[in-house]
């Protein structure tokens, strides 16, 4: 994960919106924690059908008609698992209907019948490198001297290629002028560097340090509160802002307001004018900050995705 599947896919989605008028591109995420009833009602809202009938076969059949009337695009992201297209209601090798799927699974294309499949790899050194650069002298606060350089492209090669990690990790030392705090960033990377074959076991440790660099408790509060909501779930601003305030985790609206930008500015959260989202990977590090002062049960409740509005019912779940 973090490699930047759906980044390229939502890149090429766009793409076809902008310049294939005459095709009709939807995107639908999958996540970890589906099923078909639910993927089903998805997809039909977004394509914007109407679809009454009840029977999961039924309804399978009137979405399969809609789509092949069309010619139609369709991005299914973040598949985990086998998904049987024909139960769910989408045209197979039907001419005119097309299907991109994004997964970190090569034996989820191989179940599902993909017909062409593209590794996403990490980026090179000089890719990395360059992404890092480019993050990190945003916003014109850092002076690249020969030996703040050189710390950053050390730090660079530690996140492992992995974009994810490049951004999280630039963007927390974006304005840092001191060669002290560069040399002491990279001692708390706990291992020189990430080879492939470590990168799912440590990319935990590559993301944690962007939370441990937030310099306000708060912050980090608000930024483990958002973990309680479902994977991938659009995280309302305005819901979500009243939600602290009445935790106690901001003073007012217009707090609520900062604390969200400073963590899309980090790239700890994804961030529209109207919601923010966590990237799974994100989410799964803030539960394993959370598992490491909740016991299991409460573990394994968070893990069925137990949302802010009754959070408060587990009182073992709690944020500090």
């Amino acid at each position: 994960g973090g490699v930047g599947k759906t980044t390229l896919a939502k890149h090429i989605y766009n793409q076809m919106l902008k310049n294939e008028s005459h095709v009709n591109v939807y995107w639908v995420t999958v996540s970890q924690d589906f099923n078909i009833r639910k993927l089903q009602d998805d997809i039909i809202r977004t394509v914007g059908v109407t679809i009454s009938e009840e029977n999961e076969e039924k309804r399978a059949a009137i979405l399969r008609n809609h789509l092949v009337e069309k010619n139609v695009v369709l991005v299914l992201d973040d598949v985990w698992d086998n998904i049987r297209l024909e139960k769910l209601g989408v045209p197979l090798r039907v001419k005119g209907c097309k299907l991109i799927l994004t997964t970190r699974s090569l034996d989820v294309c191989h179940k599902i019948g993909c017909q062409k499949l593209f590794k996403v790899n990490v980026l090179d050194e000089e890719e990395a490198w360059n992404l890092f650069k480019e993050i990190f002298l945003q916003d014109d606060h850092t002076v690249l001297t020969d030996t703040i350089e050189n710390h950053a492209k050390e730090l660079a090669k530690k996140c492992g290629g992995l974009p994810l990690a490049l951004n999280t990790v630039a963007a927390s030392m974006r304005g840092e002028n001191d060669d002290h705090i560069w040399g002491n960033a990279i001692k708390n990377f706990q291992n020189a560097s990430l080879q492939m074959e470590d990168l799912e076991n440590n990319v935990f440790e590559i993301l944690k340090f962007s939370y441990n660099r937030l310099n306000d408790q708060r912050l980090k509060e608000c930024f483990l509160y958002c973990c309680l909501y479902p994977e991938d779930h659009r995280i309302w601003k305005d819901e979500i802002i009243m939600k602290l305030i009445a935790e106690g985790l901001c003073e007012d609206i217009d707090e609520g307001h900062s604390v969200l930008k400073k963590l899309v500015d980090v790239f700890l959260l994804e961030g529209v004018e109207e919601y923010v989202k966590m990237h799974d990977l994100m989410r799964e590090m803030a539960l394993k900050i959370q598992s490491s002062w909740l016991n299991l049960s409460a573990l394994k409740f968070q893990r069925r995705n137990i949302g802010p509005l009754n959070w408060r019912e587990f009182p073992c779940i709690q944020v500090h």
